[in-house]
């Protein structure tokens, strides 16, 4: 199928259609998602990527579907253990698997500025140095949203000068390289019990007002997600950081949003993780735990007095009615424990994301 304009789409249908055969269900949330199950017990899992396969499983799932699809196919690698995998270095035992990209962010380098130019702060960057400025924003983002979640406020707040970068933009990107030695050196997945009644989704949701664009009218916001049972051993799961897709007036305004964001998100979340272990989509087995550090929108959202803004109201009804529902909890915790705080400004420090997502434990972050 090589050298056929659609030659991957071909591939796909091509494995999908024999992983179905092998007894594999499809995700009805992620098409690139396959799982297989024996008794309604969860046996393997299986993503695709274009051309790459990633897989994790038991013995039978091995046996069953692994060992048939490289005797169907020409599998041109298959390394299990020490492996690496689209930049990831992936190491893992029978305890905890350990992913980062050390060797990929080794190998990012500041762009090169003479002394004169770099006095020159207002000036916008040449054509030349333009292509410079976005080239290393590109492998920075790509770091900040495969491993370094600590690198996402950086690269997104850099994102929003793309269009006209100044030198002084560019010397600031620089500054984000200089970071790379001083975050998480791996993300550690735990393993987690699955019984049912013992997982639970926990998100943290911030938000910060009136620091981004060139102008600071725009606000951020930012959450990370991760799968954890009752013990707190968890694993990420995912993060993010943007600016707020409108303008809002107040800080309670965009919290609410970056709340609401973050439960749309973990919402998603659960409904892929239940189809894979329990085959069910819409269960609520798996607890949703929303954590926020603002004291005025946990108090908004459990009071019965009407929000002086009318447009936040309906924002708010949202979150309300998903805890009418039982959808999720919501929990208030201090800034000094806000884990996700450093994704929505660049004056936060990063530690505690850190040290979660590096140690795979967040009971240290009760709320």
């Amino acid at each position: 199928m090589y050298g056929l304009e659609d030659s991957s789409r071909q591939w796909y249908f091509t494995l999908r259609e024999t992983l179905i055969q092998l007894n594999c269900g499809m995700s009805r949330l992620d098409k690139s998602v396959f799982f297989y199950c024996v008794d309604n017990k969860l046996q393997g899992l299986l993503v695709t990527h274009v051309d790459d396969i990633i897989y994790a499983g038991t013995g039978k799932f091995r046996k069953n579907v692994i060992v048939k699809l490289t005797e169907k196919f020409r599998i041109s690698r298959l390394v299990t253990g020490i492996s690496e995998y689209l930049g990831w270095n992936i190491e893992q035992d029978s305890h905890h698997i350990l992913v980062d990209q050390r060797l990929y962010a080794e190998k990012i380098k500041a762009v090169d500025l003479s002394s004169v130019r770099k006095t020159q702060l207002d000036e916008l960057l040449t054509k030349e140095e333009v292509t410079s400025y976005q080239q290393l924003l590109g492998k920075l983002l790509w770091l900040s949203c495969q491993t370094r979640p600590d690198l996402v406020f950086d690269t997104m707040e850099h994102s929003t000068y793309n269009k006209k970068p100044t030198v002084r933009n560019l010397l600031s990107l620089n500054k984000v390289v200089k970071k790379l030695p001083d975050g998480p050196r791996y993300l550690k997945f735990n393993h987690i019990n699955i019984k049912q009644g013992d997982l639970k989704i926990v998100f943290y949701a911030d938000a910060s007002l009136g620091n981004l664009g060139k102008d600071k009218t725009d606000s951020g916001r930012g959450y990370v997600i991760f799968l954890a049972d009752d013990a707190g051993t968890c694993g990420v799961i995912d993060w993010s950081a943007n600016k707020i897709k409108r303008k809002v007036h107040s800080i309670l305004g965009a919290e609410t949003l970056a709340f609401q964001d973050a439960l749309s998100a973990a919402i998603y979340i659960r409904a892929l993780v239940s189809e894979i272990i329990y085959q069910d989509v819409d269960s609520h087995i798996i607890k949703l735990i929303g954590v926020t550090d603002s004291k005025q929108l946990f108090d908004s959202i459990k009071s019965t007095k009407q929000c002086s803004e009318h447009r936040l109201r309906m924002d708010m009804a949202v979150i309300q009615e998903s805890m009418f529902k039982d959808e999720v909890d919501m929990k208030w915790t201090t800034t000094q424990k806000q884990i996700s705080d450093c994704l929505t400004k660049n004056s936060a420090d990063s530690k505690l994301l850190c040290v979660a997502v590096e140690t795979g434990d967040i009971s240290q972050f009760e709320f």
